[in-house]
């Protein structure tokens, strides 16, 4: 009997990576009585770099994988900067020909409100 059976992910990887899972299911060969609820793969502490192949997997016994066993199921990448991903988000609206205004003096408001107030306060006096 061939079925999908759900990629279950255990622990953390290393700090500052990205974990994409490219598989959310894979499918296995096995006997109706032996059918996995899930196949769990350990992440934990794996840096950027890492693949987990089809082959990597750890499979009941019995069972017996029907995808490629080269087929990419976990990848963990380098999780960009929030700098970098800045600098590509002003890139990319560059590319677009999307300009922002620059920012009002945010303190100018403030200090008219402030006015405002002490002048509304001595009138209602």
């Amino acid at each position: 009997m061939t079925v999908d059976v759900p990629i279950v992910l255990v622990g953390e990887a290393a700090p500052d990576t990205l974990v994409t899972v490219e598989h959310n299911t894979v499918s296995l060969e096995a006997e109706a009585t032996h059918l996995p609820e899930n196949i769990e793969v350990d992440i934990e502490g794996l840096a950027a770099g890492t693949q987990i192949l089809g082959k990597d997997l750890v499979l009941p016994s019995g069972a017996t994988l029907a995808l490629d066993e080269e087929a990419l199921i976990v990848n963990i990448s380098a999780a960009q900067t929030e700098a970098a991903l800045e600098a590509d988000l002003a890139e990319a609206e560059a590319d677009l020909g999307i300009e922002h205004d620059e920012p009002e003096d945010e303190t100018a408001p403030v200090a008219d409100e402030e006015s405002d107030s002490q002048s509304g306060d001595s009138s209602a006096e």
